[in-house]
């Protein structure tokens, strides 16, 4: 069993007779259509900048979601400050334990399970997400028997976020991006279509009006060692006072990243970091979650 723990990330609870309405005038992505998958959804400040972004799938009439833990405690409390009167109830499920696999054959239930479905088992209170190759499981009170002090292959779940070009937002990226900057619309994050919420007009506006200058692409670092800091900022290689972009995500040690670039400049394919850490793209086209 390959089976192991993601600690970077926390599940979050929204129930009440008012969830999906509560929920749709503040997320991007369309929440009556969550059946039996999940979706992203950004969580933006009027701005349209993101606080958050959210996995989110439905059972029963309640709503769940996995949160960068970096950020979850801040958007909770962000999202009760707008429940005012409507019934709802928000709470972070920290008895919940996340857990990823690469392989199909860790658990009976990753062998049939489609790209962006979730499979609920009832009895053994396990959901299971499926990213395409990759599948996160997240059981109660430690059901899969893993120890709890078992491996934290966080490091490695996220090198493959990035490879994929998946978006993040922890604590040094809150509103650096609008949605569309991470390729959430891409990723159908977000719903074009939908009644108003927080930060939508500015996001419907750079849709409609076509006005969006930066992208997510994929970077490498040219040096082996380096310290990734998410937020920086990028410039041109040979202007090093021109500035191309900021990055999204990226770790330390690790030569892949994500970097959110202005597209007039990705013609220029090295780039250089704050702090002087070389850069280059590695790809002209934004990179998504396979389907």
């Amino acid at each position: 069993m390959s089976i192991s723990k993601l600690n970077h990330l926390c599940l979050v609870k929204i129930s009440g007779d008012d969830a999906t309405s509560f929920l749709q005038g503040q997320l991007t992505n369309d929440i009556d259509k969550l059946t039996n998958s999940w979706h992203y959804s950004g969580y933006c400040n009027p701005k349209g900048r993101l606080l958050a972004i959210f996995q989110l799938w439905k059972d029963g009439d309640a709503f769940y979601a996995l949160v960068d833990k970096s950020v979850v405690e801040q958007t909770i409390r962000r999202l009760k400050m707008y429940v005012l009167r409507s019934k709802v109830s928000i709470e972070e499920l920290a008895e919940a334990n996340c857990y990823g696999s690469f392989e199909q054959q860790d658990h009976p239930m990753l062998s049939s399970i489609e790209t962006a479905e979730v499979a609920i088992d009832t009895d053994e209170g396990i959901t299971v997400l499926s990213l395409g190759s990759r599948f996160v499981i997240i059981s109660p009170e430690n059901e899969l028997a893993i120890p709890a002090d078992g491996p934290d292959t966080s490091e490695q779940w996220l090198q493959q976020d990035i490879l994929e070009g998946l978006p993040r937002v922890t604590t040094q990226s809150v509103e650096l991006f609008i949605p569309q900057m991470l390729n959430l619309d891409i990723l159908n994050g977000i719903s074009f279509k939908k009644g108003c919420y927080t930060g939508q007009e500015i996001v419907a506006r750079m849709h409609y009006l076509g006005k969006l200058k930066q992208r997510q692409y994929l970077c490498e670092f040219t040096n082996s060692e380096h310290k990734a800091l998410i937020g920086e900022k990028v410039f041109i290689a040979d202007h090093p006072t021109k500035s191309a972009g900021t990055i999204a995500n990226a770790l330390d040690n690790y030569q892949q990243a994500l970097v959110v670039l202005r597209t007039e400049f990705i013609d220029n394919t090295e780039f250089r970091t704050e702090r002087g850490e070389s850069l280059k793209l590695s790809t002209k086209q934004p990179v998504c979650i396979p389907e």
